[in-house]
């Protein structure tokens, strides 16, 4: 618990002190939904503070003011901590901004964190349409096909992703 409450702080302490100066929230966010609609998805609780803080930070201090929703695709029960996982995610949700109403967890059975499991791009494409569709969600945010840390639940998300915008 303590170790979750400094990652937090020192999280937001650097976000704060990194303000990009070249990365351009607005590029992001040109949509005609106004305001656009922007879904954070990562894989597992702590993603979303380890590489997605700053990012978060910079588009709520946007022009634009979008809405920001997350969806985490397990509780990263991996060592069976899913529970305190999940209570540090809401926490750091928290910390971020992000409202209570725009954010979830999904615990899919071909969806559990692992390090050495690629997750399907077609599963991950049907649990996340409902959420897209029914919150006219307009950007998607995620990791990239390198999933920055090389793990394959992280890398598995923009397959996703690609996978629903060609099935839509």
């Amino acid at each position: 618990m303590f170790f979750s409450i400094i990652l937090a702080v020192v999280t937001l302490l650097l976000s704060i002190l990194y303000k990009p100066s070249e990365f351009n929230t607005d590029a992001l966010l040109e949509q005609t939904v106004s305001p656009p609609r922007v879904l954070l998805l990562t894989a597992h609780p702590d993603d979303e503070c380890f590489f997605f803080a700053p990012t978060i930070l910079a588009l709520r201090r946007s022009s634009l003011s979008p809405e920001i929703f997350s969806l985490c695709l397990s509780s990263g029960n991996a060592d069976g901590i899913g529970e305190q996982r999940k209570g540090e995610l809401v926490r750091s949700l928290d910390i971020l901004g992000v409202e209570k109403d725009n954010r979830w967890i999904i615990e899919h059975p071909q969806l559990q964190d692992n390090i050495t499991q690629q997750w399907d791009a077609e599963i991950i494409a049907q649990v996340l349409r409902p959420f897209v569709i029914e919150h006219h969600i307009t950007s998607v945010l995620t990791f990239d096909i390198k999933g920055i840390s090389l793990h394959p639940n992280h890398f598995s998300l923009p397959l996703g992703v690609s996978y629903l915008i060609k099935s839509l």
